[in-house]
This record gives C-alpha cells, sequence and structure tokens, in this order.
C-alpha cells in the first residue's frame, strides 16, 4: 500500500509539472513524457504483461491510438518520408499516453491530487501571461512596439501560435468558470473572498484572450462562455428555460447591431480580406483560404488513401505555387485544419478515424455525466477545424495528455466516491 501511495504521489507531481509547462515551454512535455514513460515501466503495481496487453483491448484507447496507427501505416505511401518520420515522432504522445493513463485507471487518484493538476493547468496559463505583459511592457516602454503588441513568443524562446496558446488559454477559463458557478467538482465551494479572486482571474484570462487575438481560440472561449452559463442554467431550472434564454440573447445580439469588430481588428478584416481575395496577399485570411482550397483539393484527388503521412505540406506548397497563391507559398502554410488534414494525409479512413477520435470525449462525457470532459470536447473539435492540432507538437501533447487524463483519472473520481489519501 504504501508503495502505491509513493507512485501516486510521482505520478501526481508529474501530471502537474505537464499541467504548467503547456503555456510556457514545449521542450518539457518531451521530457516529461520519457520520465513518466520510465516510471511507469518501473511501476511493479501492474505487470508488464498487462501494461502491453490489455490496454489493446479497450475501446477508448483503440480510438485514441487509431489515428497515429494508421499514420504509421501512412508512411508506406509517402513520397517525403522524413518528414512523415518526424510528424509521428512529434505525435508520438498520442500513442504513448493512453497506454499510460490506461493502466492507472485502476489506482485511486484523491480529488485533491485532482485538483493539484487542474491548479497547475490554470497557474501555468497565468504566470506566463503575466510574464508576456512584462515583455511586452518593457518593449513598449523602449519604443519597439506599439499598443497592439502580445508576445507570447517570449516565452522562453518557444514560439507558440495564437491558436495554441488560445487552446491553452480557454481549458483554463474553462476551469476558472467551473469554479465561479459552483460546479467545480474538485474542491470546496468558495467562499465571498476566493471567489472574488477567481472572478478576477477570468477577467484577466478575457483580456489576454483579446489581446492574443487568435479568432479561433475567441470564438472558442465565447462557447465554452455560453455552454457553462447554459449547463448551469439547465441544473437550477430546464432545458426549455435554457433554450428560450438564448434565444432571446441571440434575438438581441443580432438586432443591436453589433458587429465582429468588437471581437478586434482581425475579425473585422477578415470579412474585407474574403471579399476582396488577393492571391498575393500574406493577411492571416487569405494564407487560411489557400490552406483550405488547397487541403480539400488533395483530399478529394486522393480519397482512398491520402497522398500519405509527411506529404501533405509538401503538396499543399506545390498547389500554392501552382494556382497563383504567392502568399500562402512565401509562407509554406499549412492546412490549418485537421480534419481536412487527415483526409488529405490517409484518405478517407483518415478522416472517418479523426472524427470518431473528437467525438469521443463528447460520448463518454455524456455516458459519465461529465461536463468538463464534454466542454473539452467541444473545445477541441473548434480548435481542429482551425489547426492542425493532432501533428503539431504543441496540440497534440495538450490534447493527448488532457483527454486521457480527464477520461482515465478524472471521469474515475467523478463516478465513484473515493477515499481520501494523505498528500
Amino acid at each position: 500500500m504504501t508503495e502505491k501511495l509513493s507512485y501516486n504521489s510521482i505520478y501526481t507531481g508529474l501530471f502537474c509539472l505537464f499541467a504548467f509547462s503547456f503555456a510556457w515551454n514545449l521542450q518539457i512535455s518531451t521530457v516529461l513524457i520519457i520520465l513518466l514513460f520510465g516510471v511507469w515501466l518501473m511501476d511493479k503495481n501492474t505487470s508488464i504483461k498487462s501494461k502491453l496487453n490489455a490496454p489493446f483491448k479497450d475501446k477508448r484507447v483503440l480510438i485514441l491510438i487509431s489515428s497515429y496507427v494508421l499514420a504509421l501505416i501512412g508512411l508506406l505511401n509517402t513520397d517525403n518520408l522524413d518528414h512523415g518520420v518526424f510528424i509521428l515522432g512529434v505525435s508520438a504522445s498520442l500513442f504513448l499516453l493512453p497506454l499510460i493513463f490506461y493502466s492507472l485507471e485502476n489506482r485511486t487518484f484523491d480529488r485533491k491530487r485532482i485538483h493539484f493538476v487542474l491548479v497547475s493547468f490554470v497557474a501555468g496559463m497565468l504566470t506566463s501571461s503575466l510574464y508576456c505583459l512584462l515583455i511586452s511592457y518593457l518593449k513598449y516602454s523602449k519604443g519597439d512596439v506599439g499598443m497592439e503588441v502580445f508576445e507570447y513568443v517570449e516565452l522562453m524562446n518557444v514560439v507558440l501560435s495564437p491558436g495554441s496558446y488560445g487552446n491553452y488559454l480557454t481549458f483554463s477559463i474553462l476551469l476558472v468558470l467551473l469554479y465561479l458557478v459552483g460546479e467545480y467538482k474538485f474542491a470546496r465551494k468558495p467562499k465571498l473572498i476566493p471567489w472574488l479572486l477567481a472572478f478576477a482571474l477570468l477577467v484577466f484570462f478575457l483580456v489576454i484572450m483579446y489581446l492574443l487575438q487568435s479568432k479561433a481560440a475567441l470564438l472558442a472561449a465565447i462557447m465554452i462562455i455560453g455552454l457553462t452559463i447554459a449547463h448551469k442554467v439547465t441544473l437550477l431550472f430546464s432545458w426549455k428555460v435554457t433554450l428560450a434564454g438564448a434565444l432571446v440573447i441571440g434575438v438581441l445580439f443580432f438586432f443591436s447591431g453589433l458587429h465582429t469588430s468588437i471581437l478586434g481588428e482581425r475579425f473585422e478584416a477578415m470579412s474585407q480580406n474574403l471579399e476582396n481575395l488577393d492571391k498575393k496577399s500574406e493577411t492571416s485570411s487569405a494564407l487560411r483560404f489557400a490552406a483550405l482550397e488547397g487541403s480539400y483539393s488533395l483530399a478529394v484527388n486522393n480519397p482512398l488513401i491520402g497522398v500519405g503521412t509527411g506529404a501533405v505540406k509538401g503538396r499543399l506548397t506545390k498547389y500554392y505555387a501552382k494556382h497563383g497563391y504567392y502568399g500562402a507559398h512565401f509562407h509554406k502554410t499549412d492546412t490549418h485544419n485537421q480534419f481536412l488534414r487527415s483526409f488529405a494525409k490517409n484518405g478517407f479512413l483518415g478522416l472517418i478515424l479523426v472524427i470518431i477520435t473528437f467525438l469521443l470525449p463528447l460520448i463518454l462525457a455524456i455516458k459519465m455525466k461529465s461536463f468538463l470532459l464534454f466542454a473539452f470536447g467541444m473545445l477541441e473539435i473548434v480548435m481542429g477545424m482551425t489547426g492542425d492540432i493532432l501533428d503539431s507538437q504543441p496540440g497534440v501533447v495538450f490534447y493527448a495528455f488532457t483527454i486521457c487524463f480527464l477520461i482515465f483519472i478524472v471521469g474515475k473520481s467523478s463516478s465513484e466516491r473515493t477515499k481520501t489519501i494523505p498528500v
């Protein structure tokens, strides 16, 4: 029993470091995966046979690793083997973490330990945001930049896209919101002072989200806030009241004269850029339009087996050159859509498997009655529609770790009454 408790403490510590590190340094996650894998192998509470055989009999694990296995097979059909191997290395967590977390499902992680991990998500986001603001202020005070800058790229010299940073930030916003509305299951309901501090933290995160100006993350945050409010109203009243309230708010918003400009200049410029699309443009909207058109073309012209793992980006670059998308060709713009990328990469089967993968948390959330898991699933669907989150390190490590933690660790705690274990 003592040995089991000792391993629980080690796992909890590694989980906390994982959660804290996402918004800081991507290289840390690689080290942590190696450490976690090593501890898992040395853990004598589960036999090697059970670790290697049992996970492959579980449908959840099979679904989570399916896209990775298909991508591995896709190396047989690629004209860029080196990049394909690189993609598989980057996304290896999508294969390893489900195996590791599955074997931990029968372990007891009390709610205090889970709370530590979830707080680590928020703490990592808070400290990194404060660091970004400090860097931005120092540059602004020297006259190097204007008021619009938010230097998330300064985080330990690791370049994160606005979408990746926004993904982490939106998940942190979700956790704080659940705490504020009394639906956070892993700590006591807050008294006045903690509640006010949490509310101030929420406002701060929303300001950071606005400064970040990630279109996908802003829309995802709005969706998460709406879902959380709707969830709480449904618990207090009924789904009919929630639906009526949503309709009233929607009508008022529609007739209020508000436009996308309230979300920032990038939203306001997006419709203008699409109406007057310039293939030579290097604006975000023009690059994304070219990427979507090119990805769709690759997919429909290679529907059975795709172009192969690692070949998508190279084929897209050729497409841009052929069709005059000079801006996208110069930036070697990637697909910016996980569903189209999987379709183009591994054909129709790739599309089906990635859809099932993204639907898994929603199905399990309904079964386990977990709003946290459901909201996370919805968040990742939005981010997957605007980014290659399963083919990039910032996206896939966060996705694999968080969904495994919510399914195999948090899910068990939510469905069973666990004994308190001293930390």
